[in-house]
């Protein structure tokens, strides 16, 4: 098996507002400690609007039976693994990109590689997800509770979205389902889900069989 193996040269820009609500519904269950709950979820949905737009990558998942994405976000670095499934064919797409940052988007060059999976590749990744309960979970993790300062003001803290983190999209049959967290608060599963999805999409130029 041999990857596909190319460096796009991309050039930063806003991130349009149609790709922006495109993005919106994925947050429409996230339950805020803010006054403006919607003002806060269009914050979250342009913030990951904006890291699939560097990575070239589409808005949502689609035209597909099955497809799952993980976005891993650190300063200075993006890392997306996208799988899809139509019929029995089974393809991955992994992208890196560099220089990014949210408050200064770079003009980047993405890596892009590919490869399609075998059918146990394609079980070990359902199996990981099974095991994480990915269907299962809320979008974001449950909100500290509001608290008061020192004066006596009530102070909350809003959802983190942006920052050091992942995120983990599925669509099946019609549904569609969102998770972004941060990644030092692991959950059951979800250090062995992210490890599955890396593994698969590990690809030295002169990797085959």
């Amino acid at each position: 098996m041999v990857y596909e193996q190319q460096r796009l040269p991309h050039v930063a820009r806003q991130v349009d507002t149609r790709d922006v609500q495109l993005v919106l519904p994925y947050f429409d269950g996230v339950q805020c400690q803010v006054e403006d709950c919607a003002g806060q979820r269009l914050v979250m949905a342009r913030a990951r609007a904006s890291k699939l737009d560097l990575l070239d990558e589409p808005m949502v998942l689609s035209h597909v039976d099955e497809a799952y994405r993980l976005l891993l976000n650190s300063m200075g670095e993006l890392l997306v693994v996208r799988i899809e499934r139509s019929g029995e064919r089974t393809r991955l797409v992994a992208k890196v990109a560099h220089g990014d940052h949210s408050w200064q988007p770079a003009v980047q060059t993405i890596l892009r590689r590919s490869k399609v999976l075998s059918q146990s590749e394609w079980e070990r990744l359902n199996k990981a997800l099974r095991e994480y309960r990915f269907w299962e979970r809320p979008t974001l993790e449950e909100q500290p509770k509001p608290w008061k300062d020192e004066r006596g003001v009530m102070r909350v803290q809003p959802p983190v979205f942006d920052g050091v983190g992942l995120s983990l999209e599925g669509v099946d049959s019609g549904r569609h389902h969102f998770v972004g967290r941060l990644f030092f608060k692991p959950e059951p599963g979800l250090k062995e889900l992210v490890s599955v999805f890396r593994d698969l999409a590990s690809c030295d130029a002169d990797e085959g069989e």
